[in-house]
């Protein structure tokens, strides 16, 4: 009988060391993207959350970390972005010079955010602060930009939606690299 208390005395305590270390994983991620929206109002708390969440290296993450988690998020996003201007360019009719203009300086845009994206993730892991705030900015820039092409030749942008969710997932690792750069 005893033995069979020990075992569950044993399991109980497991299992509460286990919530314990997820209540922690978890509140890294929720205070880090509340003192994001704290210093940007644009910020997206509850996608901030969600992202961060869906990467399970999260749970383990610093700060830094976390920094890293949201710039492989963001350009994933972009380079998702990309494969959807590729594909609108290959359905785009014959005579939309345009439209076609527009949607190619928003391939180079996006291409160049990917490129920048993957110099922050180098620049955030040896310490680099202020590089990553350099170039995230610059990617921060490419979903407006892309926007502003499509508006000043008075066309309606095929991009609106995922320009839109770019910008509130690269707004992630641009507050995140403000947050490291106030340590």
């Amino acid at each position: 009988m005893s033995q069979f208390l020990s075992s569950i005395i044993f399991s109980l305590f497991f299992l509460l060391i286990l919530h314990q270390s997820s209540i922690v994983s978890g509140s890294i991620v929720e205070k880090t993207c509340n003192r994001c929206a704290k210093i940007d109002q644009g910020f997206d708390y509850n996608l901030c959350v969600s992202l961060l969440n869906s990467n399970p290296k999260s749970r383990n993450a610093d700060l830094s970390g976390l920094g890293v988690i949201s710039l492989d998020i963001a350009g994933t996003k972009a380079a998702n972005v990309q494969s959807t201007i590729n594909k609108l360019l290959k359905s785009l009719p014959d005579g939309r010079k345009y439209e076609k203009g527009c949607l190619e300086d928003c391939l180079e845009l996006y291409t160049d955010a990917v490129s920048q994206l993957r110099d922050s993730v180098d620049a955030i892991k040896s310490r680099r602060i202020d590089d990553a705030r350099t170039w995230i900015s610059a990617a921060v820039d490419v979903a407006s930009t892309c926007e502003d092409g499509f508006q000043e030749r008075g066309l309606k942008s095929p991009l609106k939606k995922e320009n839109d969710e770019y910008l509130k997932t690269v707004l992630i690792p641009l507050d995140i690299a403000a947050l490291l750069d106030t340590k």
